[in-house]
């Protein structure tokens, strides 16, 4: 595992970087002419819930730290896990759901939506780089971290330009073939020169593993998921101008189901695994399988 617990200097400068990349809605984006955009509530109430856990995730560290491992989070570790994958998804959603209700005039919303990026990616930056150094980190290990809001930035980016695809199978094939070849090139692509591995972290990989120089939230991957909730969003549009909002109960009700068993498949799956295979996880093989079925796979994520 890769946790630091967060100063609480550092985890302010979090939760409001979390604030400007997620703000209301309704005051933020430029409106549709004729047409007043909708709040879907439950996306408000699910960051909240990631906002806790990241919290409480950074919490259950501190005290683990603090009593020299005494204190073994187990479980409650493993449920703060899904904090980071939720707010690229709530992420993703949003976008989608904004380019949805803004079809007559897209090139606008485009515009907004890069200018948003941009937000991320330079002045909330700053604010997390000095959060960091002055949360006790030297300059050389505050500018080799890539923030999740880094990367929601460079998604958003990147995932402006694939919105016109019409299709949601298209979406998602795509996104498909972006989380596969990002792992494909985690193990394939093994550069030496310095300008290389950190090219490599920025895209797929960013661990201290002793071969990366930088650390956090590697792009591809992490875009794919973004696109592949845009989809969701557009789907949580088209549903919300209908009379009924039984349809829209039903498509996330029954997306958090899937979601909720496969997670738990999965997690049973990992555990059998362990159990019953004898693999060492020092051999590229074993390493492999540790990091494809752990739960806190996130630099790069894990299908887990």
């Amino acid at each position: 595992m890769h946790f630091r617990p967060l100063t609480s200097v550092t985890l302010r400068a979090r939760i409001l970087a979390d604030e400007v990349a997620h703000r209301d809605v309704r005051h933020s984006f430029p409106a549709v002419r004729g047409e007043v955009p909708m709040r879907l509530g439950g996306i408000d109430t699910a960051r909240g819930i990631a906002m806790l856990l990241v919290c409480f995730a950074h919490f259950l560290l501190a005290v683990s730290y603090a009593t020299a491992n005494e204190f073994q989070p187990g479980l409650l570790l493993t449920i703060t896990a899904v904090a980071s994958p939720t707010f690229v998804i709530i992420s993703g959603m949003t976008f989608g759901y904004l380019m949805a209700r803004s079809r007559e005039e897209p090139c606008r919303m485009r515009s907004w939506l890069i200018n948003r990026a941009l937000l991320l990616l330079f002045p909330v930056h700053l604010l997390l780089l000095l959060a960091h150094i002055t949360g006790g980190d030297g300059l050389p290990k505050a500018f080799s971290v890539i923030e999740i809001t880094d990367t929601i930035g460079l998604a958003m980016l990147v995932n402006v330009w694939f919105v016109d695809m019409d299709s949601s199978v298209t979406s998602l094939a795509v996104a498909a073939v972006m989380f596969a070849g990002a792992w494909c090139l985690n193990f394939e692509w093994r550069p030496g020169a310095a300008v290389l591995v950190g090219f490599k972290d920025l895209l797929v990989r960013a661990a201290w593993d002793g071969k990366s120089l930088l650390h956090g939230f590697p792009l591809i991957p992490w875009a794919s998921l973004h696109l592949a909730a845009s989809v969701v969003g557009r789907r949580l549009s088209d549903m919300s101008r209908r009379a009924s909002w039984t349809p829209l109960v039903k498509l996330t009700s029954r997306i958090g189901a899937i979601a909720v068993l496969t997670g738990v498949a999965v997690k049973l799956a990992e555990v059998a695994m362990m159990r019953t295979l004898v693999f060492d996880e020092a051999t590229p093989l074993g390493a492999a399988i540790a990091v494809l079925v752990s739960p806190f796979g996130k630099y790069p994520p894990s299908p887990a």
